[in-house]
C-alpha cells in the first residue's frame, strides 16, 4: 500500500474478491444469518488498518458469480450447487452484508468513498436511432433475476427491495431494509462486453453478430461501444459517478524471439473502448474511472492459467515478468491522460 501511494498512485481496496474464510464457511457461509454482522465487523476492522491511507473501497466485486458460479453451477468454489431458495438466501445476506461494510467503513474512515463491482449485463442499440436505443435500455434493466443489474443495483441505488426476493423470502423488516439501502458514492461495474440490441415490432431483441465477428480469447465479442452505452445507462437510471471498475481482453499471447510480447489484438482493444468511455465524458456523463484488467497474467479462478488478461506477460514457470506491448500503448494513455486516443 505504501509503494501505491509513494508513486503518487491512489488505492482503491476491494474488500471481498471471492475468497471466504474457511471456519466461517464451516459455519454456513453466505447461507448463515449472522454472515452480514461478521463481514460487517471485518470492514471495520480493514478500515481502522488502512483508513489513514485509503478512503476508496469497494465491499464486492461480481457477487452474481461468485454466488451464481460459486454456490448455484458449482464452477466456482466452493463448487456448491444449492437450490432456489438457498440461493435467494446468499443473494440477501450478500446485500445486507454491503450495506454493513458501507456503514462499518464509514465509520472508521474520514471521507470515506464507496462503491459496488457489479458484472453487469450490459446492452447498447444496434443503430442510434431513439427505437433501438430504447430498446436497448429496456433490455439492460428488464429482469430481476441473479444475473440481471436490477437485482443487485436497485436495492443499494434506489432503495428497491427486488420482488424476486420478496416472493421466495418475504419483505425484510425495517431495519434490514434499512441496510440494504445504504447508498454508495459511485457505481461500479465491470463489462467486458455487451449485447447488441434492435427494437422489433416494439419489443427489444438481441441483434446476432454476423459469422467472424471479432472475439477474444473467451469466446467474448469485441463491442468497443459498450462503456458509452453501459456509463450512459447506469449513470441516468442511478445519477451516480460511473467507474468501469474491469475491463479488458484475454488474448493469445506468446514470447516471440526478441523476447517481447506483441499484442495489437489487446491495444486496439484498448484504444476502441476508451475512445467509448471518452465520449461518454465528452457528453456530460459522470465518469469518475477506468480500471484496466489486469495488470498481470493471473489465475483465472475456474480457467486456471488458461487465459491472459494481463498488460504484462507472466511466464508462470519462473515468474518472470515482461511487459507486453499493451502495456507500453496504455502508460501513454496515462501519461497523456487520454490524448493519445484523439490521434
Amino acid at each position: 500500500m505504501n509503494g501505491l501511494l509513494e508513486n503518487g498512485i491512489e488505492p482503491y481496496v476491494t474488500l471481498f474478491h471471492w475468497d471466504y474464510p474457511h471456519e466461517l464457511y464451516l459455519r454456513g457461509g453466505w447461507l448463515n444469518p449472522d454472515s452480514s454482522e461478521w463481514f460487517g465487523e471485518y470492514a471495520a476492522a480493514v478500515g481502522r488498518l488502512f483508513g489513514d491511507s485509503v478512503r476508496n473501497y469497494i465491499p464486492f466485486n461480481e457477487p452474481q458469480c461468485f454466488i451464481g458460479l460459486g454456490h448455484g453451477s458449482g464452477v466456482h468454489a466452493p463448487g456448491l450447487r444449492l437450490g432456489e431458495p438457498d440461493i435467494y438466501r446468499c443473494v440477501n445476506n450478500v446485500l445486507l452484508s454491503n450495506g454493513m461494510a458501507i456503514r462499518a467503513l464509514r465509520a472508521e474512515v474520514s471521507g470515506a468513498r464507496l462503491g459496488f463491482a457489479s458484472c453487469v449485463g450490459a446492452a447498447m442499440p444496434k443503430t442510434e436511432t431513439e427505437a433501438d436505443i430504447n430498446a436497448a435500455r429496456e433490455w439492460m434493466f428488464r429482469g430481476c433475476g441473479l444475473w440481471d443489474n436490477r437485482m443487485w443495483m436497485d436495492p443499494m441505488y434506489l432503495g428497491i427491495y427486488p420482488e424476486t426476493l420478496a416472493i421466495a423470502l418475504g419483505e425484510p423488516s425495517a431495519a434490514e431494509a434499512e441496510v440494504i439501502a445504504e447508498k454508495p458514492d459511485f457505481c461500479g461495474v465491470n463489462i467486458y462486453q455487451a449485447d447488441e440490441i434492435k427494437s422489433e415490432n416494439g419489443e427489444p431483441v438481441i441483434a446476432e453478430h454476423g459469422a467472424g465477428h471479432a472475439r477474444t480469447l473467451m469466446g467474448w465479442p469485441v463491442t468497443p461501444d459498450c462503456l458509452y452505452w453501459g456509463a450512459r445507462f447506469f449513470n441516468e437510471r442511478y445519477g451516480l459517478p460511473i467507474y468501469i471498475t474491469e475491463n479488458g481482453m484475454s488474448n493469445c499471447d506468446a514470447l516471440t524471439p526478441d523476447g517481447r510480447c506483441h499484442d495489437p489484438q489487446r491495444t486496439e482493444y484498448l484504444r476502441s473502448h476508451l475512445c467509448g468511455l471518452m465520449r461518454a465524458a465528452s457528453e456530460g456523463i459522470d465518469v469518475g474511472g477506468y480500471f484496466q484488467w489486469s495488470l498481470l497474467d493471473n489465475f483465472e479462478w475456474a480457467d486456471g492459467y488458461g487465459q491472459r488478461f494481463g498488460l504484462v506477460y507472466v511466464d508462470f514457470g519462473t515468474q518472470k515478468r515482461i511487459p507486453k506491448d499493451s502495456a507500453d500503448f496504455y502508460r501513454e494513455v496515462i501519461r497523456t491522460n487520454g490524448a493519445v486516443l484523439e490521434k
